[in-house]
């Protein structure tokens, strides 16, 4: 994951950047909130694949989905969103496809 988040461009949201990594790794994207921010994440085995994180370093996280760590709580699931550019998830995923 962590490397094909280095080959995307630069300008891309988190939710463009999960469903490009999700569509690649045949993962499922969540979209809800991290905190108070809009945010879309991927899910693994019941860990969360963080593509994008939010205020944190490395961009690329696993996190441990288990109900008795303080952060699990920082993710909040919601509903999917209708603003997706949908062109640049292709595109990401063109460009990866023709590069490796």
């Amino acid at each position: 994951a962590a490397k094909l988040v280095g080959w995307l461009p630069e300008g891309m949201r988190c939710h463009e950047v999960a469903r490009a990594v999700g569509e690649v790794l045949g993962l499922p994207v969540v979209d809800g909130r991290y905190g108070c921010v809009n945010h879309s994440w991927l899910v693994v085995d019941g860990y969360i694949l963080d593509v994008y994180c939010v205020g944190r370093l490395p961009l690329v996280q696993v996190v441990d989905m288990s109900p008795t760590l303080p952060h699990r709580s920082d993710y909040q699931e919601g509903t999917a969103r209708g603003d997706i550019d949908h062109a640049a998830v292709a595109s990401a995923i063109g460009t990866w496809r023709r590069t490796t």
